[in-house]
């Protein structure tokens, strides 16, 4: 082959060792470089997704807790009587003077506790005493006129009459960003007659967002410096940022692909997008719950993509170099022909060449390279031998449909069109039949050739895999667990019907708490398991135990209390894909961090805090050898009671409201 390398078709066979060399860099570079940013993308969206939820779920326990002060008021004694006896017109004027300072004094401790006080220390007076204020609890009566007020000004007076006039909206909470610049939270509720459902009067709170509501966004502290969550509100064609500085109304006309614009437009989507400073930007956005306000998080591109592009260019650099290399010294050994020292060089050329075709045709994956005019211009043995060809003239220069059949030609097709379009590689999974049997082919294509001129891609490389074997392995595995499960479950309904039922009830009321509260599929698969085989070790108890009579000794307390560790003893060897150990490890923690391990707050999985609220609440309920059900309301208060040192309040809640619809 290289005995006279000066013959034409000798140098032409040089020159395909070289670009076959140089295509073999591309793809390598290429199929490492789209790894690494496929990696960093999965990163930064689950970055984003998380933050999403830790600070759209402060914001929304923030307004919650404010809410909850105002309904105290509107459902508060003292209030209801001061309203009815000031609509009597027989009524004693000192009997209203002296509810007026009751009531007064109640409004100023709830403002005082929930944040509804001004700057102004004084007690609560009439409202047509004006004076500047950022915050006030106003009690009005059924005519709509102002009664008593803690910290009323005419700056206020606006905000309040908006509120007013809202059509059947009465009992709400909205966020609003103001023409002056300042954003407020507005509440208003309706106050019923003591003896009627009938409305006397209206509560109506509102409070300027300063720096310690806006501290939410900023909390918990993350590794990108560029990550940023904002409140925008959307009214009509009207955005807004809601900040602690004087709002900003975001530009509109000809920015509808503007990031903050376009993640409020599609909430829950993770988007590339160019920022208002120009600069691309991942960005997400979620309603907070507040009709037309969102929590929009961006991190910037170039920063997620950091370390991924100083390797790519890295590669690129490293790749052009070595190209450079091997074209000059093939140059240099074709100049040098008649050398035997090079002749010698030669034969190594010869023998990577052979080297590198036995890497591309021992490879397991279907490999074939197409040019931008749809034609074949390269594939592996795998390729050839799927498509029952014998040698490369059967596919070579021509077109995909030619080769393969018009209809896998327009699949191909379509996932290379998605590739250019995403500038990066793109996986597809198709479920397919091959002689009567269901096959699972995972199909990647990797845009190549890029030009700088005119940044397109002039071919791909499509690359197949069947994933069948081990798709089918993860199923038969699932459903192997979830029948092991099952006969659990089973266990715990032959031991007792009791804790049978309670574990049903659990199970099916923590599934609908973890809907109403949106945690992710991750905890609501962990949830599903773990709240129907919490009581497994009540198998390992006596019967007489768990039947027993009358009052528990302390021992028997410890061991109904040990349940769930040794519920983790009998199934610790299981391989679950969710936190199901992790759950059961902490449904005996507190969240004010008393409970076995110390643990409070969110640092208790949230499928635990679940479990935790549920489990009580079904106990409470039931009836037992020893004591009789309690009513739901009675449980329920007595979950509220303890809210905030045993359970979480966002779950109490969640079940209250739950309960409260049945």
């Amino acid at each position: 082959m290289f005995k006279d390398l000066k013959t034409g078709k000798n140098i032409s066979t040089i020159f395909m060792i070289y670009v076959v060399v140089c295509l073999v860099f591309i793809f390598a570079v290429r199929n490492y470089t789209g790894n690494q940013l496929d990696k960093e993308l999965v990163k930064v969206q689950s970055h984003i997704s998380g933050l999403i939820d830790i600070r759209s779920a402060a914001v929304q326990n923030w307004v919650r807790d404010k809410q909850v002060a105002i309904d105290s008021v509107s459902q508060n004694l003292t209030v209801k009587m001061y309203l009815t006896t000031l609509a009597n017109p027989k009524s004693d004027k000192d009997d209203v003077l002296t509810q007026e300072q009751f009531t007064a004094a109640y409004i100023n401790s709830v403002a005082d506790n929930a944040g509804f006080k001004g700057k102004q220390k004084d007690d609560a007076i009439k409202a047509n005493v004006k004076r500047d204020s950022s915050a006030t609890i106003i009690i009005i009566n059924k005519n709509f006129d102002a009664v008593l007020s803690v910290d009323y000004s005419d700056n206020l007076k606006g905000i309040i009459g908006e509120l007013m006039s809202l059509p059947n909206e009465k009992d709400t909470a909205i966020i609003t960003s103001e023409a002056d610049g300042a954003s407020y939270l507005r509440i208003i509720k309706r106050i019923k007659n003591i003896q009627s459902d009938d409305d006397i009067g209206y509560v109506v709170a509102v409070k300027k967002l300063d720096k310690d509501f806006f501290k939410l966004l900023e909390f918990p502290p993350v590794e990108y410096r560029t990550s940023l969550s904002e409140l925008v509100s959307k009214s009509g064609n009207v955005y807004r940022y809601i900040s602690e500085k004087p709002s900003t109304v975001l530009p509109v006309e000809g920015n509808q692909d503007l990031a903050q614009i376009y993640a409020v437009n599609n909430p829950n989507i993770i988007a590339e997008k160019n920022n208002a400073g120009g600069d691309k930007v991942f960005v997400s956005a979620r309603e907070v719950g507040y009709d037309g306000v969102f929590l929009v998080h961006s991190v910037s591109y170039k920063e997620s993509f950091s370390d991924a592009l100083k390797n790519a260019k890295n590669l690129r650099v490293i790749s052009v170099l070595i190209s450079l290399i091997l074209g000059a010294t093939l140059a240099f050994v074709w100049k040098h022909s008649t050398s035997e020292k090079f002749r010698k060089l030669l034969a190594e050329v010869q023998e990577k060449q052979r080297l590198l075709q036995l890497i591309s045709e021992n490879q397991i994956q279907s490999m074939f390279l197409i040019d931008d005019e749809r034609n074949v211009v390269f594939a592996n043995k795998v390729f050839e031998k799927k498509n029952k060809m014998k040698e490369a003239s059967e596919y070579k220069d021509r077109p995909l449909e030619n080769v393969v059949g018009a209809g896998a030609s327009q699949d191909y097709l379509d996932l290379v069109h998605k590739a250019h379009e995403a500038h990066h590689s793109v996986t597809s999974l198709n479920k397919t039949k091959v002689k009567d049997r269901e096959r699972y082919i995972q199909q990647r294509a990797i845009p190549i050739a890029v030009e700088e001129k005119d940044n397109k891609f002039h071919g791909s490389l499509i690359i197949e895999n069947d994933i069948t074997d081990l798709i089918n392995e993860r199923l038969k595995y699932e459903e192997n667990l979830n029948n092991s499960i099952e006969i659990l479950v089973r266990i715990i309904e032959n031991r007792s019907k009791y804790f049978y039922k309670h574990a049903q009830q659990v199970h099916d009321l923590s599934a609908k708490i973890a809907n109403s509260l949106d945690i992710s599929e991750n905890h609501k698969k962990a949830l599903d398991i773990a709240s129907r085989i919490s009581n497994l070790s009540l198998a390992l108890l006596p019967r007489t135990l768990i039947n027993k009579e009358g009052e528990l000794t302390k021992e028997e307390k410890e061991l109904f209390n040990s349940i769930p560790q040794k519920t983790i003893d009998i199934i610790k060897d299981f391989n679950f894909d969710s936190p199901v150990i992790e759950t059961l490890e902490q449904t005996n923690e507190r969240v004010d961090g008393k409970g076995p391990h110390k643990l409070a707050g969110e640092k208790i999985i949230i499928s635990a805090r679940i479990i935790k609220v549920v489990n009580d609440y079904v106990a409470m309920i039931s009836d037992r050898p020893h004591r009789k059900a309690l009513s739901s309301e009675a449980a329920i208060e007595n979950l509220l009671k303890d809210k905030d040192t045993k359970y979480a309040k966002e779950v109490v809640f969640s079940l209250a409201n739950l309960v409260s619809k049945k």
